[in-house]
């Protein structure tokens, strides 16, 4: 099968599937399928520039031809998806089409996006290439996608695997890529057919193009769960590669894989030949293993503590924030797994780590950021009359509330949500500790029990509040004046709350409340007369 038809190069043999329009019907004669005589004699006459006049001719119906077809491409989807019980009775129509899809997935152009050395040396986890989604070969990967989803298994895989075959022992890497992209996209419709695919694909894993081995590796998850005897002989070896891109997207497990793991964290060449992406990929991995293996991870102990510890101490700045943390996670789990007798000759040294990285300036912020972002309002704009009249915007959600159409911007109730979150772990964390944000962290919380936008905010302040109380009582810092405003407040939001299950939150929040001041004899005689009182009005509404 001749992958790449429709392109310059393509022209010169038979036409492909989808070449569209065919040749000859950009020119007015059969002639004109020679670039020179359907050229404008403008074009032809043009004195000593006309080889680069040329092959700017050829570059534009190059472009054209390529628009033309993915066109004609969207079309014949579309009208797949719409009535396919149509187009199956039309014979032929799934074979081209499949085909031109396989032909056009083989049309990769290498030295796009900074060629191989470009894509080897790019961060896959924070890629802002868009090769992957809107290249020619990635968009008839979407459209066989799509044809698949549409018309069934049974009329795609025929004409798909008349080609398939043909395609992985292809000479040409980019025909090998094509038949794996293939594969991984018609995966849904072939389940019933994985153990002959597995036996197909395995021997890709020797490619010696990186790109055909990490296809294998992305795209192949569903395939690994089942047949993880086959693929693991072949995966294992792959974390040795050369190439870091490819390390970074297998799932290894548990005692053969970690040897390797280890030489991907401290590799014994260049170091400068590292890449962080690979270290965080290998520390996660470490890190599921441990948790999964326990006791049978200790013999790798001692090979792998002193590397996150190592982390932990040298890894400094911003770029090495996202390691550092991966490595606290790793270790937590690795001292967690191996216990308490094979961690503890460590145990100090990690304490003192993690309080020096406490102590750090970034972490202040996050102090600073968690009351600063808990007292931010909601950003909101409020439609009185027309509806239809509110604009859909990205980021923001509308909500009907007392006859009025409110938009919300929700990325920003998201963030006050998880500032409230961390004041919780903070304040439960540091009991007594916390007293020097307990005034600020109470002006911010009680009124925001009734932040109507967001009920993860109230549940968070709800349970909030007791722990400031028991912290501030802890700390001889609670003053009658903060008692006296967070009671009125319980009071007030129960005699007028709504929501049920926030309700029983609310009464919680009191009964917890009550019990760190010293119960209800602690309490003034008007707080336990108004929470009745407010229970009486719940009733009554009821």
């Amino acid at each position: 099968m001749r992958v790449g038809g429709g392109g310059a190069g393509g022209r010169a043999g038979r036409q492909g599937a989808f070449v569209f329009p065919p040749d000859g019907m950009l020119s007015s004669s059969s002639s004109s399928s020679s670039p020179s005589s359907s050229m404008p004699e403008s074009h032809k006459h043009a004195g000593g520039g006309e080889g680069e006049e040329e092959l700017a001719f050829l570059a534009e119906e190059d472009d054209l031809r390529q628009t033309l077809r993915l066109s004609a491409l969207e079309f014949t989807i579309s009208l797949s998806e719409a009535r396919a019980g149509m187009v199956k009775k039309q014979a032929g129509w799934t074979d081209i089409v499949v085909r031109g899809c396989l032909e056009a997935m083989g049309e990769f152009d290498e030295e796009a996006e900074g060629g191989l050395e470009g894509w080897l040396s790019d961060d896959p986890l924070n890629s802002s290439s868009s090769a992957d989604t809107d290249s020619p070969p990635a968009l008839y990967e979407q459209s066989l996608n799509r044809l698949a989803c549409a018309m069934g298994g049974r009329a795609v895989l025929p004409p798909a695997f008349q080609y398939i075959p043909s395609m992985l022992a292809s000479y040409d890497w980019r025909v090998h890529h094509a038949g794996l992209m293939a594969i991984a996209t018609i995966g849904k419709v072939m389940q019933n057919e994985l153990g002959k695919i597995v036996d197909l694909v395995t021997p890709m894993f020797s490619d010696s193009h990186p790109r055909v081995r990490d296809q294998l590796c992305t795209d192949l998850e569903e395939i690994i769960q089942k047949y993880h005897q086959q693929l693991f002989a072949v995966l294992i070896p792959t974390l040795e590669d050369p190439e870091p891109r490819i390390h970074s997207t297998l799932l290894p497990y548990l005692d053969p894989i970690v040897e390797r793991l280890l030489k991907l964290l401290n590799p014994a060449g260049d170091p400068a030949t590292v890449k962080r992406y690979v270290q965080e990929q290998a520390i996660t991995t470490l890190a599921m293993v441990a948790d999964a293996s326990e006791l049978t991870f200790v013999k790798h102990y001692s090979s792998i503590m002193p590397l996150l510890l190592n982390v932990l101490r040298n890894a400094e700045g911003l770029d090495y924030r996202k390691l550092r943390v991966k490595a606290m996670e790793c270790a937590g789990l690795i001292a967690i797994a191996v216990g308490r007798d094979v961690f503890r000759p460590d145990s100090n040294t990690l304490v003192e780590l993690l309080m020096r990285i406490q102590k750090g300036r970034s972490i202040q912020r996050i102090h600073s950021w968690g009351t600063r972002t808990a007292s931010a309002k909601a950003d909101v704009s409020v439609y009185e009359d027309d509806e239809e009249k509110v604009e859909e915007r990205e980021g923001w959600e509308t909500v009907i509330m007392d006859g009025q159409t409110l938009v919300i911007r929700t990325s920003a109730i998201e963030e006050k949500c998880q500032a409230f979150e961390t004041l919780v772990i903070y304040c439960s964390t540091l009991g007594a500790r916390f007293a020097p944000y307990l005034a600020q962290s109470l002006e911010v919380t009680l009124p925001a029990l009734r932040f109507y936008f967001h009920e993860g905010v109230r549940e968070a302040c709800a349970l909030l509040i007791p722990m400031l109380l028991a912290a501030g009582k802890a700390s001889a810092t609670l003053t009658n004046q903060m008692v006296s405003a967070t009671f009125h407040q319980l009071i007030s939001c129960i005699s007028t709350e709504h929501d049920a299950s926030f309700l029983a939150s609310l009464y919680k929040c009191f009964n917890d409340a009550m019990r760190v001041i010293g119960g209800a004899g602690a309490l003034p005689r008007e707080y336990n007369e108004g929470v009745v009182d407010g229970h009486l009005h719940q009733d009554q509404a009821i």
